[in-house]
């Protein structure tokens, strides 16, 4: 069986990426971290709205 279930999300830009100080050729485990982080709720057994943003403290 097939499902094709397709969700919006939302997608808040951080002002300055920090993708060009990344050095790909170095990189070790837990030094790098994203931009983004991905959020959504779940509430009374569903899913919310979904959001990508700027990383944030939890």
């Amino acid at each position: 069986m097939s499902s094709n279930i397709t969700h919006e999300i939302d997608i808040v830009t951080v002002p300055h990426s920090k993708i060009e100080s990344v050095d790909f050729e170095n990189l070790s485990f837990g030094s790098v971290f994203t931009d983004h982080m991905f959020v959504c709720d779940f509430k009374e057994g569903k899913w919310q709205k979904q959001v990508l943003n700027p990383t944030n403290p939890f």
